[in-house]
């Protein structure tokens, strides 16, 4: 296994890009320069080692989403812990890997507010937006899993954690990995400043 700066680094054409960070306003825009960097530079195969505790759903779906469309072949690996949002950055990737003792965690949204009073209108409103997002997300992970909407729901309302062979068998990943990386494999950390 090589690992590599970007400064000194070629880019080759398959590339190994480990990232370990929570998915919120300060993480998505320097990821994606990276990617379109790595992708504009003669990436066409990038396979992303990701980690994650989640974060925020906007910024999630817009991951998801960007990464998605990019004209490039995308690989997810997770290789420690996958959760809340982070499911659906994962999930943007066709093919999907996991390590034989990673986790997948699925939980409710959240909703941070900041008012000194509220009403029924305001409470209203929050509802309304909890169960928009989680509906958004649910269907995101449905649509690219084994999963149903309903029963993803359900894993909200639980706070479900998935070993590796049981996100295998809900269509979650695509692979366990067992083995290391191929000598030569070029890999390269994205640290995030």
């Amino acid at each position: 296994m090589t690992t590599a700066t970007p400064s000194a680094l070629v880019i080759p054409e398959t590339l190994y890009l480990v990232l370990t960070c929570d998915v919120t306003d300060t993480t998505v825009s320097p990821i994606l320069n990276s990617i379109t960097g790595l992708m504009n530079g003669g990436c066409r195969e990038l396979h992303l080692m990701f980690a994650s505790t989640g974060g925020s759903v906007a910024h999630g779906m817009t991951l998801h989403n960007v990464l998605r469309a990019l004209p490039m072949t995308i690989i997810t690996h997770n290789t420690s812990n996958i959760d809340s949002i982070a499911n659906v950055v994962f999930l943007a990737a066709d093919e999907r890997h996991a390590t034989a003792n990673a986790s997948f965690f699925f939980h409710g949204v959240s909703l941070t507010v900041e008012s000194d009073h509220a009403d029924l209108g305001i409470v209203t409103d929050w509802l309304n937006t909890i169960n928009a997002l989680e509906l958004r997300v649910a269907t995101t992970i449905a649509s690219n899993t084994d999963l149903s909407v309903d029963r993803v729901l359900a894993m909200f309302r639980e706070g479900v954690t998935m070993d590796a062979q049981t996100a295998l068998g809900h269509g979650l990943i695509t692979h366990i990995d067992t083995e290391p990386l191929p000598p030569g494999t070029v890999v390269m950390p994205l640290v995030l400043s």
